[in-house]
């Protein structure tokens, strides 16, 4: 599953990469596959066991949206902005967690060096994570009775103060970095994810619902699905409001208040995370173009590169190139991504 490390470690030569929106930061990525892999797989996001992405970043966090629940872990005061605009403070020892398709920018509170690990998890490994936690609590099988169809769980609180999950988590990461791994790293990953979700988080239509009346939340709701569903295809703005079911005044107001972007900024954001997704999946550049909905090359080209600093062949090649030297590099960002065949 996590490919062959020892044909991979090798020196990287693959230049630091500035962010966009956060020209102190840079990118270094690399992506140990399992070379048994299909393509049609990649396009089914969810149908791996798990992704995790293991990232070190300084400088601070860009305002990128992912298709997969990311939890990040500053080692220093950080400062947290939603997409409304809105600033809330990390203090040391705090864990920040960003939902799938939603987006937080993070920057250092102090004066100080700032760097902070990421990790990025599928929402189908963190649904199963969930699932597996609560049936524990209840004591029963996780396919049995109420625990076979468990709700995505929606973290409200990006900030969590939670020290023991956080050096859990820590811990975890440190041992996804290295290329040697204990054979129930997995497992613990999951159980982590578990308990972070049991302690912390919620349902995600009852968090939704608090956000908006219940008309526009299922407006709401219906045209995220909608354009999950149709990232890669051409969404007109009646297409849009035939699909919430209603009109496109309110609609663009109910959407914005949720996601902080109408709804044509926000497609086009899930397009990018997709391309991302797939890039790191495997896929190449030229496949992406299409499948993550993007008019020609140089039109992924040119929103790819405004956002992580780099063309995706850049990303593609540099997914390749094993990080090295110690988990904390300065001035860069290093991504470890695990993608289950």
């Amino acid at each position: 599953m996590d490919g062959d490390p020892g044909s991979a470690m090798h020196a990287s030569s693959a230049s630091q990469t500035p962010l966009g929106g956060t020209p102190t930061s840079t990118l270094r990525v690399w992506c140990p596959f399992d070379r048994g892999f299909q393509r049609s797989n990649a396009l089914n996001i969810n149908a791996s066991r798990a992704r995790a992405v293991l990232a070190v970043a300084t400088g601070g966090v860009p305002r990128l949206l992912h298709e997969e629940l990311r939890i990040v872990i500053p080692a220093a005061p950080t400062h947290v902005v939603n997409a409304h605009g809105r600033r809330m403070l990390a203090p040391e020892g705090a864990i920040v967690v960003t939902p799938p398709t939603e987006s937080h920018t993070l920057h250092a509170a102090t004066a100080d060096a700032w760097s902070a690990k990421m990790l990025l998890l599928t929402p189908a490994f963190v649904a199963r994570a969930a699932r597996a936690a609560h049936a524990a609590r209840h004591d029963r099988p996780p396919g049995s009775g109420l625990c076979a169809q468990p709700e995505m769980p929606y973290f409200s609180r990006a900030v969590i103060l939670d020290r023991e999950l956080r050096d859990v988590l820590s811990s975890l990461f440190d041992e996804l970095w290295s290329p040697v791994r204990s054979a129930d790293c997995e497992q613990r990953l999951s159980e982590a994810t578990g308990a972070l979700a049991a302690r912390h988080a919620e349902p995600l239509a009852q968090a939704a619902q608090k956000r908006v009346g219940p008309r526009r939340h299922d407006a709401v709701r219906r045209l995220q699905a909608h354009l999950v569903e149709h990232v890669a295809d051409p969404v007109s703005l009646d297409d849009m409001a035939s699909a919430a079911r209603l009109s496109k005044y309110y609609l663009a107001r109910a959407f914005e208040r949720v996601h902080g972007m109408p709804p044509r900024a926000y497609l086009m954001e899930l397009r990018l995370a997709r391309a991302r997704s797939l890039i790191a999946a495997g896929v190449s550049p030229s496949h992406v173009t299409y499948d993550a909905g993007f008019a020609d090359q140089s039109h992924l080209t040119r929103r790819f590169k405004r956002g992580t600093g780099m063309t995706p062949s850049c990303y593609a090649r540099q997914l390749a190139t094993a990080p090295c030297g110690d988990v904390h590099p300065k001035g860069a960002l290093d991504v470890i991504d695990r993608v289950a065949g």
